[in-house]
């Protein structure tokens, strides 16, 4: 039997070779999502029930493919939908802001003048 010494610089060596091999793997390109992604796929990315896509699809939402009876979606399209949803959070937002900002300007509580007597 074959007895072998691992010394300091044999660690360091084991160390610094362990360290790029990690970096290397960090620092890799993420892989590049599916072009198409099936019905389950889309469910779970977006945290949807079966009831609410079949939905997004009738009213034209969301665009698809089927073939047979799978029906696929396009990433850019799921990508797109989520991106102009969050376009669309900024308009209230700022109306909000603005009504606020009028309300404290003007001095005195909003009256409410559709039951006259109530504030």
């Amino acid at each position: 039997m074959t007895v072998e010494i691992i010394t300091k610089q044999d660690l360091e060596e084991f160390r610094v070779n362990l360290l790029e091999d990690i970096k290397q793997l960090l620092g890799s390109q993420p892989e590049e999502p599916k072009k198409w992604l099936k019905s389950y796929q889309v469910r779970n990315l977006l945290k949807i029930s079966p009831g609410t896509l079949q939905n997004l699809r009738i009213n034209g939402t969301l665009s698809y493919s089927k073939v047979g009876s799978i029906f696929y979606y396009k990433y850019e399209d799921i990508q797109k939908l989520l991106d102009d949803t969050r376009k669309n959070e900024y308009p209230t937002l700022f109306i909000f802001q603005a009504i606020k900002i009028v309300i404290t300007i003007s001095g005195s509580p909003a009256r409410n003048t559709a039951f006259p007597g109530r504030s």
